[in-house]
């Protein structure tokens, strides 16, 4: 089978101004019109300055100066010899600091060698930092005054031509320290990076990057990379290789990004580990997951908890096969209309606690023949789904709910024919199918079944 979609279905919009313009031209060129209307690109302020020409071991930051006392920057870079210089961008810079140590600096805003203020009220010094020849290794742009932990850092832009450099730090490990101001950043080049865990996270102003072709090539860990990232509507993934483990919280609360594209032979054997990874995309409407990209997965919970605009989901076959925890894995999913799991999937899951539960337009569940065999927890998997009119191949050999559906008499009675034999409860009540389903399907295999 081909990709994994999640798919997304026509959606309703209110025509402003400018979509009504576009109303005399045919179907097809009109709806690619108004989606790329939704979707614009970036566009840097008029009024910011232009980043100059980019050099080798050379990044480029802007500073915004606000009308108050506590324009205070720092950051360190750590280099492979000599020292390293900061142009402020102010009339004044520092030379000669050593590797691996901070260099910090206080703007005023008063100062006569700023610009005037833009039309967001502040003004904005083009930083310059460069080496004495050595290479740069690492950047950290969140570094705090002394004496303090928590600091916003006053970046809006940045620009690195740095190939040696393998960490960069853009949001403080204690979350104290984030650059939120941030809207671009252009990475001329890098060196080889094996994880972007943390990197972006938090970063709620960032809308653009650029990045060589080469950035997510090695990379093993995108560990919450773009958790926070709300106002990020692309994602280039276009060079992840097959070193991937762990896709934990990756884009959680990327509440713009509405599609998603893992290319063909990524997601290999490596990878294990995805809990949380699409959590609240309020907007997420398509995935596209690589042919077996899935297989070796065992932490799936959360994946798609809170992914509101989601409306159907398709895995292809050998996906989902090792996975263990099913827990909100579609939780509060109102869109998802459906969800067909593949030939062989969910064999070794233990968990589907609230798996869909808040599903509130969920119709149809289409489990694969001799799945849920392991299944030992079952809270809340079919709460607050009360569109659910069919449950196919439902195995579970444990006690479950699916009080309050909308499962009619031969939908129940489906239901009890797929039940294993077992001393359990299926508590039905308040299902319109209850006053014709014939419960002694399921009493005959040792099942209670409470509310027919």
């Amino acid at each position: 089978m081909a990709d994994t979609r999640i798919s997304d279905l026509p959606e309703a919009t209110t025509l402003d101004g400018t979509e009504l313009a576009l109303l005399s031209q045919g179907a097809a060129d009109r709806k690619a019109t108004l989606q790329s209307l939704r979707d614009f690109d970036w566009v840097k302020p008029a009024d910011w300055p232009a980043m100059p020409t980019t050099a080798a071991n050379t990044v480029h930051l802007l500073a915004a100066v606000f009308d108050h006392t506590s324009n205070f920057a720092a950051l360190r870079v750590t280099i492979s010899s000599g020292t390293y210089s900061v142009d402020w961008g102010d009339g004044t810079s520092d030379s000669g600091i050593t590797s691996a140590t901070d260099a910090t600096h206080t703007y005023a805003y008063a100062d006569g060698d700023l610009p005037s203020a833009t039309a967001r009220g502040y003004k904005v010094a083009v930083v310059t930092i460069t080496t004495s020849g050595g290479n740069i290794t690492a950047l950290d742009i969140t570094r705090v005054p002394s004496g303090t932990t928590a600091h916003t850092p006053p970046w809006l832009e940045a620009q690195i031509n740095a190939a040696s450099c393998t960490s960069f730090v853009f949001t403080n490990t204690s979350g104290l320290s984030i650059a939120t101001l941030i809207e671009h950043i252009n990475f001329v080049a890098t060196g080889t990076i094996t994880t972007h865990a943390n990197m972006f996270r938090e970063m709620a102003r960032l809308q653009k990057l650029q990045y060589p072709g080469t950035f997510f090539t090695s990379t093993t860990s995108l560990n919450n990379t773009f958790r926070g990232c709300r106002s990020l509507r692309r994602i280039d993934l276009s060079s992840l290789g097959t070193a991937l483990t762990n896709l934990t919280g990756a884009f959680e609360n990327c509440v713009r990004l509405k599609t998603l594209t893992f290319p063909a032979s990524s997601l290999g054997s490596a990878f294990t580990t995805m809990t949380g990874a699409f959590g609240g995309c309020a907007s997420l409407e398509t995935v596209h997951f690589p042919s077996g990209g899935l297989s070796h997965v065992t932490a799936f919970g959360s994946v798609f908890n809170g992914c509101t605009s989601l409306h159907n989901v398709t895995f292809p076959s050998g996906s989902l096969g090792a996975v263990t925890t099913l827990s909100f894995a579609f939780g509060s999913c109102v869109s998802l209309t459906e969800i067909v799991f593949p030939a062989g999937s969910l064999t070794a899951v233990t968990t589907i606690a609230n798996a869909f539960n808040g599903c509130a337009s969920l119709q149809a569940i289409t489990f694969a023949a001799g799945s849920l065999g392991s299944v030992s927890n079952t809270g809340s998997a079919f709460a607050s789904c009360p569109a659910l009119s069919r449950i196919v191949n439902c195995l579970i050999p444990v006690s479950f709910n699916v009080a309050s559906c909308r499962l009619s008499a031969a939908a129940l009675d489906e239901i009890y024919t797929a039940l294993p034999s077992a001393s359990a409860t299926i508590t039905v009540t308040s299902n319109h199918g209850t006053s014709g389903d014939n419960p002694t399907i399921a009493t005959a295999k040792g099942w209670t079944v409470t509310g027919s």
